[in-house]
């Protein structure tokens, strides 16, 4: 039970930062949200491997690659013509 709660919360922030955001802002808050997780993962490793700082960090950097690859599967679907939406992110 815990877990499709976690999913629906990834589900719908990501869907919500698209609709609210618009699909090029999102980029710049994808974007934003990845280098503070590098920054995340930097200070993890001079700080050393505490349980719950390492769960933070590793959650962060989960839940920022779900927004971005999110937001740029949607920017690429933008890019490209409606009918061949699909075929060319094949590519």
């Amino acid at each position: 039970m815990f877990r499709q709660n976690r999913h629906d919360f990834g589900r719908i922030s990501r869907r919500g930062l698209l609709v609210i955001k618009g699909v090029l802002n999102s980029l710049h808050i994808a974007i934003s949200l990845q280098i503070l997780s590098c920054l995340l993962m930097t200070q993890q490793a001079y700080v050393g491997y505490p349980f719950p700082q390492l769960i933070f960090v590793m959650g962060s950097e989960n839940f920022a690659s779900g927004i971005a690859t999110t937001v740029l599967v949607a920017y690429i679907a933008t890019r490209c013509r409606p009918p061949f939406t699909a075929t060319q992110y094949a590519f």
